[in-house]
């Protein structure tokens, strides 16, 4: 079994009406680039490997509601919290379609 590539299955038709019941995972304080969405570095060797690069996700995001750096919180019970990875994979468990919340700045344009 490879660490650096997998064997994805097709990901279902999107149709238009699956986002329905929405969990905000994270809304990501202040600016969002790739290298909070997915750092360089050591990662760069699973790019081809989806389970291994969530591992990655958004684990340099700084939570807006917390001031946290990767983590979060599920509000049903559990007051410990998650990395940001780990509650994502939580929630797929257990059906509960999610998103994330984030402001991005294109290239060249002066925030002020």
């Amino acid at each position: 079994m490879s660490h650096r590539l997998q064997v994805l299955e097709p990901f279902s038709r999107f149709m238009g009406d699956e986002f329905t019941n929405l969990r905000v995972l994270v809304k990501v304080k202040g600016k969002c680039t790739t290298d909070h969405i997915s750092a360089a570095g050591k990662w760069l060797k699973y790019k081809g490997h989806l389970e291994n690069i969530a591992n990655n996700t958004l684990i340099g995001a700084m939570n807006a509601e917390t001031d946290e750096v990767n983590v979060v919180y599920d509000y049903e019970g559990d007051e410990k919290g998650a990395s940001i990875p780990d509650l994502g994979r939580r929630w797929k468990s257990r059906g509960q379609e999610w998103i994330v919340v984030a402001e991005v700045h294109a290239p060249g344009h002066d925030d002020g």
